[in-house]
């Protein structure tokens, strides 16, 4: 019987750089066709004997069709790749003109490759696609294949649970309420549950997917151990029953935990013990929330260091908790509606050793500083404020702020209401970087000329290293400039804050 033997590896290639394509929006052409042939050795005509005619001729339809779909493929790249060297021979060329270009070498090539390849980047990486020296040194490289989304095609996670050998997995679970993703799943992934590095997007539009995949776990495994794993995405909000986020608390052991990420529903305290592990929480409260919960919990995480709350409280004396002492706490970042939501934080939580805040809020000015003041610290070196318009009245005055957090270095407020004032500060912080979207005053050049004059006064200004700043209706650069260092000015947009 004659055969026509197609590699696998050569169709992996292939199906893998039509992928790409696809990713990049440049075809859509199908690589599944493809893929669909990687299980099968080769592509053959049988004309034995015992076949009928019209089975041979079945069998010959299917082989040209197999063939014309491989054809297609190289016919694709083939144009893809003539398009894209002239693009890059015409880049460079004035370069090569100028300075010459030197190959690198494989140990900084492959280092170069690690660097750019995100751990949650779950596309398939396209170094392997771009000429036999980046083929052999991105197989050689596991890390660069261990990212898995579950909205690849099987065959891809197969092959990629292969490349990237014994090193920890980063999993993108969208989509596991897809027809037959769940099977995939358990089937492919769970094996490997040793591996797990990195989890997110774990949610569905469904609870009751959900609920059947811990049903399913607690049926094959008893529990999900995952002893490397370090960062878990829970995209619970959808949940209305507390009960599907506690199976999740209860049935995946996380011994080595870093990183959690939330909504709604906080473990169980019986759970507690489970997330002491914790140095990063990002929660985001809807109604529901049982405030108490969420206060003990966080005061159960003695090793915490980065916080992010996303808070929306409705009831106004949900806030009222004992004090919650948070001893590592270094970063916090908050997003609040309202006073209620930041009384919860200002009113009921100790940070010792906090060293950058990050503000989100909806407040007035006066709201603003008026809660600032209750956390005043001086321990911590950055604080980046984002106001949207609230209600009420007066100005966000930078003298407050410098009072209540003498210590700062780092500094940004992207608010309508800012206003550059020194007044009663009888010594600046050492800052270091000054972030404004606007100073929305007629004196703004006045403003910062006595920014640089006191800078300057009190020794400041040679460790000082940057203000950003918006050209606005009341500051042009030339007026700018005339008042202050230009080595030491840079001009930002809106978008850019």
């Amino acid at each position: 019987m004659p055969v026509l033997t197609i590699e696998t590896d050569t169709l992996h290639v292939l199906a893998t750089a039509v992928a790409l394509l696809q990713q990049n929006g440049v075809s859509k052409y199908d690589a599944n066709a493809l893929w669909s042939m990687t299980d099968v050795p080769g592509v053959s005509i049988p004309i034995n004997s015992e076949h009928t005619p019209s089975f041979i001729i079945r069998s010959a339809q299917t082989a040209i069709h197999q063939l014309e779909a491989v054809q297609r493929a190289l016919h694709l790249l083939e144009c893809s790749s003539k398009e894209r060297l002239r693009a890059v021979k015409a880049h460079l060329r004035p370069y090569l003109r100028t300075y010459g270009i030197n190959s690198l070498p494989d140990d900084v090539l492959a280092t170069i490759f690690e660097i750019l390849r995100a751990e949650d980047d779950s596309l398939v990486p396209a170094f392997s696609q771009v000429c036999q020296r980046f083929r052999d040194l991105s197989l050689g490289l596991p890390l660069l294949w261990s990212s898995i989304s579950l909205a690849m095609p099987s065959c891809w996670i197969d092959l990629l649970l292969e490349r990237s050998e014994n090193v920890g997995l980063s999993i993108d679970m969208e989509g596991i309420d897809q027809p037959g993703t769940m099977n995939t799943f358990l089937s492919q992934l769970v094996p490997h549950a040793g591996r797990w590095r990195h989890v997110k997007n774990l949610g569905a539009r469904n609870m009751l997917y959900l609920e059947k995949l811990n049903k399913k776990l607690r049926e094959q495994w008893g529990a999900l151990h995952l002893p490397a794993l370090q960062s878990f995405e829970l995209d619970i909000d959808k949940f209305e029953n507390p009960r599907a986020a506690v199976d999740f608390y209860e049935t995946w052991h996380m011994p080595k935990l870093r990183h959690l990420s939330t909504s709604r529903h906080i473990p169980p305290p019986h759970t507690f013990p489970n997330f002491r592990t914790l140095t990063s929480f990002s929660f985001h409260q809807e109604y529901g929330t049982d405030m108490l919960n969420l206060a003990n919990f966080l005061g159960s995480l003695d090793n915490l260091t980065d916080l992010n709350l996303e808070l929306d409280i409705y009831n106004n004396n949900s806030w009222q908790i004992a004090e919650t002492e948070l001893p590592s706490l270094r970063n916090l970042k908050l997003s609040v509606w309202g006073p209620v939501e930041l009384r919860f934080v200002t009113d009921t939580m100790r940070m010792p050793v906090l060293k950058c805040l990050s503000l989100q809020m909806t407040l007035s000015p006066e709201e603003c500083i008026l809660l600032l003041a209750s956390i005043a610290s001086r321990t911590v070196e950055e604080l980046n404020i984002i106001q949207y318009y609230g209600s009420g009245h007066g100005r966000l005055e930078t003298s407050a702020l410098f009072k209540y957090f003498p210590c700062l270095k780092r500094f940004t407020v992207d608010a309508p209401d800012t206003y550059l004032s020194f007044e009663g500060i009888l010594e600046l912080p050492p800052l270091r970087t000054v972030r404004l979207s606007a100073i929305p005053e007629m004196d703004a050049a006045l403003r910062i000329a006595q920014l640089r004059k006191l800078l300057g006064a009190q020794g400041k200004w040679k460790e000082f290293e940057v203000l950003e700043i918006c050209e606005g209706d009341w500051l042009t650069r030339e007026q700018a400039e005339k008042v202050f260092s230009k080595e030491k000015l840079r001009w930002i947009g809106r978008a850019k804050m």
